[in-house]
């Protein structure tokens, strides 16, 4: 089951939204963490009156599949209306697919600080919590070129992006 909310939305309710976290708090005292993803990407689209398209994206996925995702994505200069994307639900083969991907290639020791070869201007950081009270931190970015991230940081940050796209609509 997964519930979804998309709006267009003013570029200022937009902002407000992302930089108020008092007005979009999620409460999960009773669900255990698993990873929470933050990212943000910009790309310059290259023709006459270059556009900077700016996107940030917010993941908290719990150890019983239950996750929370918002996105927010306008062109800048704010000439259009910016886009909101507020998801919560679950996907459980997606779920297990995320949780075979993160054990595989050893999240709990993979370190970052390199890029994914995401192309444009991105930060991302992946914070993993293991059950035993560790937790793991992955930022990646286009700040750490030219070092190349290995494949195994690849898959994780590959199964995250497949894990978060499953549980938004179509479209």
């Amino acid at each position: 089951m997964k519930t979804s909310l998309h709006r267009p939305i003013l570029g200022v309710v937009a902002l407000m939204l992302v930089a108020n976290t008092a007005a979009a708090q999620v409460t999960a005292r009773t669900r255990a963490p698993l990873l929470e993803f933050h990212g943000v990407k910009r790309t310059t689209v290259l023709a006459p009156g270059s556009t900077i398209f700016y996107a940030s994206e917010a993941l908290l996925v719990y150890r019983d599949g239950w996750a929370f995702d918002s996105s927010v994505m306008s062109p800048l200069p704010a000439s259009e209306p910016f886009v909101a994307h507020i998801v919560e639900g679950t996907s459980p083969a997606a779920f297990q697919a995320l949780g075979e991907a993160l054990a595989a290639n050893h999240v709990g020791i993979q370190s970052g600080n390199c890029d994914i070869e995401a192309g444009g201007s991105y930060e991302i950081e992946l914070t993993w919590y293991s059950r035993l009270n560790r937790s793991n931190v992955l930022k990646v970015g286009d700040a750490f070129r030219p070092v190349i991230c290995s494949d195994a940081v690849k898959n994780i940050f590959r199964a995250v992006a497949d894990y978060s796209a499953t549980l938004r609509p179509p479209g």
